[in-house]
Parts: C-alpha cells; sequence; structure tokens
C-alpha cells in the first residue's frame, strides 16, 4: 500500500473517531474543534505533498542522546518517549506508578490506550501535528488510572532527531505524589529541562550548561549561576544567567569567585550573608542583589562533586521552600550527568580520531607521473572507528592502490581495517598483481577468530608505460572505479567479485584499463553514492559522475573537491556512513 492511500485511511480514521465523540462530551467541543483544524491543515499538506509524489524515508539519528535518555528515570513526573505511531518507546521511573504497572509493561503499547476513550482522538490529532513538525503542544485531557478517568495536563514535545515525540504527565491532585502539579514554575523548568537534555543539536557543555541556566531564570529564578570543574580540575564560573536588563547583577556574579560548598543550603530567610561572598567594596553581594532568598546545591552525584548550581530570588517574590530545593537537587545531579555523558562522548570521539587516523596514510606518496588526491569524512560525531580505508604504497613493477570498506564500525572493524590495509602492504612486497592480493587477505580473513564482518575492497596495480598509466583493476564487491577523460567524459571501469571474508572459494578477476596523459581513476566507498539529500533521496552514481565531468579544474585536488562541494550541498543532513575517495591522475602529456 503506498504513502497516499495509507495517509487518506488515516485522516479518514480520525475524522470518523472526532464524529463519534462529538456526540458523547459537549464539553470537549473546544477541543475537537482545534483537532479538526489541526486534520485540516494535514490534509492539506499531505495533498501538496503527494502531488509531487515526494516520499521520505526514515534514518538513523544521532548516538550520543541515547546516553542523555537514562537521566529521565529520576524525573519526578510522568515521561513517555513515543515513536512515529504513537508506541511507548521508553518511560522514566515515575511513569508506571500512576497507572498501575510496571514501565516495562508499558513499553511498545500505544499511550493513546492510557487515555480516556472520548479523549483518544484529540490525543492522536495533537501527536500527529508535533510529528509534522510542531515543537510542542499542552493537552489537557482525561487518563485512566485503574479504570478511573482523572483530568490531566499533557505536554507534547517534538524530538526532531530522534523522529519522536516526548509526553510529560501532570495530574492535578494529590492523589498521586510522583504526579502532583509543580507551583511557581516547576512543571515548566521540567519540561523545559527535559528538551534541553534530548535535544538533537550537536551540544557541548558550555551551550548545555548555560542553555540550562537560562530554562531556570526564565520563570523559576531570577539569576541562576553554575560553577564547574574544568578537566584539571580547577574550579570556574561556567555560566552567569539573568534578565538582559540586569547587566549590573550578571557582571558582579561574573567576579564572584566560584562557590566549593558540598551541601546542599536553603537561604530562606537568609541568614548568611556572605554566602555569595563580597563585591570589591566588601558589601555582601546578597544584598547587592537584592536577593530574598537562595538555593545552593552540588552539580554531582553519590560519586563526586563536580560543581554548584546557585539559584536567586528577588525580595519581591515568594521565596524558595524545600520543595524548591529537592527540585534544585535533582536538576544539580541531572546536569552533571549531562556534562560527563558529553565528556565521555568527546573523549570516545578522540580517541576514536587518533584510532582512526592510524588506520589512515598521514600523507599520500609521491607516484612518478601522477598526481593524487584523497578525501575521507565520517559519519556522524565521529564516536566510532569508521570502516573506510584507502591507501597508496609501493608494490611490485609499480605502485598498489586501495580503497576498502568493513562492514560496521568500531573497535572490531579497526582490528578488520588493519588487517586488510596492513596485510595488503606486506603482500604488495612479494607480487602486484591485484587479484592475488585479494585472493590472500580473503584467506586471511576467513582464518581470523570471532568475527563475522566483511570487507569490500578495490584494488588497483598501476605502472607506467609509454604514453600514460597501465592499471590492472580487481574489486571484491565494491563499487566499480571511474574513469575521468582529459575531455571531462567519465566512464565506469568494470567491477563485480565477492567481498572478503565470506567464501574461501571465491575468484577475484583483473581487468586492464589505460590511462592517458590528463585521465584519471576514481575509486569510492558506497558512502559517496548512499549518501541522502533531506527527502531520502540517493546522491547516487550518476550525480557522482556528473560531479567529475563538470569539475572547474582538472588536478586530482579539483575533482575531490567538486565532489566534495556537491555532495555537501546535496546531503544537507549529513550522511548515513563514512565517505572515502581517492583519485590518480596522470600528469599532462610532457611538453619536449
Amino acid at each position: 500500500m503506498d504513502g497516499a492511500r495509507v495517509a487518506e485511511m488515516t485522516l479518514s480514521e480520525r475524522i470518523s473517531a472526532l464524529k463519534a465523540v462529538s456526540h458523547l462530551d459537549p464539553a470537549q467541543t473546544p477541543q475537537l474543534l482545534r483537532a479538526a483544524l489541526l486534520e485540516l491543515e494535514h490534509a492539506s499538506e499531505e495533498l501538496a505533498s503527494y502531488r509531487d509524489e515526494i516520499a521520505a524515508s526514515s534514518r538513523s539519528g544521532h548516538h550520543h542522546l541515547r546516553s542523555l535518555c537514562a537521566l529521565l528515570d529520576q524525573m519526578p513526573l510522568p515521561i513517555f518517549i513515543l515513536d512515529r505511531n504513537g508506541a511507548i518507546v521508553r518511560t522514566n521511573r515515575s511513569a508506571g506508578q500512576p497507572f498501575g504497572r510496571r514501565k516495562q509493561q508499558l513499553q511498545g503499547k500505544p499511550f493513546a490506550i492510557l487515555v480516556d476513550l472520548p479523549h483518544r482522538p484529540v490525543f492522536r490529532s495533537h501527536l500527529g501535528a508535533v510529528l509534522r513538525g510542531l515543537p510542542r503542544l499542552p493537552l489537557a485531557t482525561r487518563l485512566c488510572l485503574d479504570g478511573q478517568a482523572v483530568e490531566a495536563d499533557l505536554t507534547l514535545i517534538n524530538l526532531v532527531a530522534e523522529e519522536q515525540v516526548a509526553v510529560t504527565v501532570s495530574l492535578p491532585g494529590g492523589d498521586v505524589a510522583t504526579a502532583r502539579p509543580l507551583p511557581d514554575g516547576r512543571l515548566d523548568v521540567i519540561t523545559e529541562l527535559t528538551t534541553v537534555l534530548l535535544s538533537d543539536r550537536e551540544c557541548n557543555e558550555g551551550w548545555l550548561l548555560r542553555r540550562s541556566a537560562e530554562v531556570l531564570t526564565a520563570a523559576y529564578a531570577d539569576l541562576a549561576v553554575i560553577d564547574r570543574d574544568r578537566a584539571d580540575g580547577a574550579r570556574h564560573r561556567a555560566a552567569v544567567v539573568g534578565d538582559p536588563g540586569e547587566l549590573d547583577s550578571i557582571g558582579l556574579l561574573e567576579s564572584l569567585p566560584p562557590l566549593e560548598t558540598r551541601y546542599s543550603t536553603l537561604l530562606n530567610p537568609i541568614d548568611d550573608e556572605l554566602a555569595l561572598g563580597r563585591d570589591k567594596s566588601g558589601l555582601p553581594a546578597l544584598t547587592l542583589l537584592r536577593a530574598g532568598s537562595a538555593v545552593i546545591v552540588p552539580v554531582g552525584d553519590e560519586t563526586g562533586m563536580d560543581g554548584t548550581l546557585t539559584l536567586i530570588r528577588r525580595s519581591d517574590r515568594p521565596g524558595f521552600d524545600t520543595d524548591d530545593l529537592r527540585l534544585a537537587e535533582r536538576i544539580g545531579r541531572h546536569l552533571a550527568l549531562a556534562v560527563r555523558a558529553d565528556r565521555v562522548r568527546r573523549a570516545r570521539t578522540s580517541s576514536a580520531h587518533a584510532l582512526q587516523a592510524s588506520l589512515l596514510p598521514r600523507r599520500l606518496p609521491e607516484v612518478p607521473g601522477c598526481e593524487l588526491s584523497s578525501l575521507y569524512t565520517p559519519a556522524g560525531e565521529g564516536e566510532l572507528v569508521g570502516g573506510d580505508f584507502y591507501d597508496v604504497f609501493p608494490c611490485r613493477g609499480g605502485w598498489g592502490l586501495v580503497l576498502g570498506d568493513v562492514c560496521g564500525k568500531g573497535d572490531e572493524a579497526a582490528a578488520i581495517t588493519a588487517i586488510a590495509r596492513n596485510g595488503l602492504r606486506v603482500l604488495a612486497g612479494r607480487t602486484g598483481d591485484p587479484a592475488q592480493l585479494l585472493h590472500e587477505i580473503n584467506q586471511a580473513l576467513i582464518r581470523h577468530p570471532d568475527t563475522e564482518r566483511f570487507v569490500t575492497a578495490i584494488v588497483a596495480h598501476v605502472e607506467r608505460v609509454s604514453g600514460g598509466m597501465a592499471v590492472r583493476l580487481a574489486s571484491a564487491g565494491h563499487p566499480p572505479a571511474l574513469v575521468r577523460g582529459a575531455d571531462g567524459v567519465v566512464r565506469q571501469a568494470e567491477g563485480g567479485g565477492l567481498p572478503l571474508g565470506l567464501f574461501d572459494d571465491a575468484l577475484y578477476p583483473c581487468h586492464e584499463i589505460k590511462l592517458a596523459y590528463g585521465e584519471a581513476l576514481i575509486v569510492y566507498s558506497d558512502g559517496v553514492t548512499e549518501a541522502r539529500d533531506e527527502f531520502g533521496h540517493l546522491y547516487g552514481p550518476q550525480r557522482l559522475s556528473t560531479a567529475l565531468a563538470a569539475a572547474p579544474g582538472f588536478t586530482a585536488d579539483d575533482l575531490i573537491h567538486a565532489v566534495h562541494e556537491d555532495l555537501r550541498r546535496f546531503a544537507t543532513k549529513g550522511g548515513g556512513d563514512d565517505t572515502a575517495l581517492l583519485v590518480l591522475r596522470v600528469d599532462d602529456e610532457p611538453e619536449f
């Protein structure tokens, strides 16, 4: 069934459901009208979309968000993560108690089954609107708690990177302790911080701390200060946020030394005027800030303290209480976990980059009569070692050139990459036959224990002859090489063969071509041709050939630059795989 038909059936079902419940509860009329408008907007979007037959395909999200999702478990109100079909894929610890179930029993179930029957169509319409692009929607509805319908406030948040929706639940009334309403902006704080911690932005520690401080000052505190330990252990004032009109207060807080407090403190009333220190004239900082109350809590958990969070309210607002202190303590723990997750991710990324660099040549050699250029771009954020590799090395009778792709990523893929790349270098001292090189690497991978990974590769032997370069090519399940003529015409070489590491009797036929003066040999990984644009369309070999043919220059660097720029313009949301490209171009005919 095509996408248009599915959309039509879904829309029809929702309209029928809205009609059905319109007679059950007249009090829902405003909600039903809003839901009907949402469905009407959706119908218009679907008609425009399918008129042009634009199909969208799903793609994997950012890996580091998986770590941050663990932080939701300690949130003091129920939170659900839904997939595009409305099914629950993750909950926090507070989610199961109000519904009388363990959170494992809720996962995989549609969230709509927790909504009172007459209210389900309105919920589905709001969910559909968020999935179609709205960043957030509040919804006053009714939920079923052990069969009894109770009033509830939901907030639906669009998690763009994961193509999911977060739903926070607030149950007015005191029957369920974990779901009681949070006065004075506490619910807003929890909702906003959930959005920050699940942000699809490629955040860093500084952005995370400042954005969290901005959330805390938006509707909860007048001033927020976060002190943190650097990697070397030295504490510094990492973030100071307040109203933009309070530049004097912000400047004062920035000038004060960071706090070393290790215990939670509620200052209401303020019995320690020097809790934040003195300004340059010796006056208490809290007095100059016109503070009426403050909370100071550690940023850390049971494993240690990494900093301090300070929240300040002016004396013209209700003061902080013990509930605010407990909430701030939770926020301090969450911030510490988020920052540590970011530091671990960055450490892994740094290690992955170092390991990746060891698997690629530091610089390409100088091949007499030729020029070389290469491109390598890791997928995602580089936390895992990629599987693409390339190399150029001397071998019997000429030069060897290889570009390969190991199935998967990570340490095991790196080990297989090392075997393939270094093995080819060693074997090239005995033979320059590409087919023989692939055969012996295939045998080595089959004998390698504890791995089921395979490798695709293309190997070329390049030898200088009269009029240019003689090239012998052998492929092991890899995309075929391309040849760009001096006139700009691009043709495809023969490919084929079976991947390495699967069959011990695999054969790798060899093909011969000749590169005349000014012609170039291009080998690439499937990460190039399988890059996708925002609509899911593949870059493809035809566009690669077009980019090579349209290159404004003729050098190897010109060809690499042309493809790189075209890929960057095409794959606006980043590629899903590593990208490797290697160009060998024969020098222009010498003049005598």
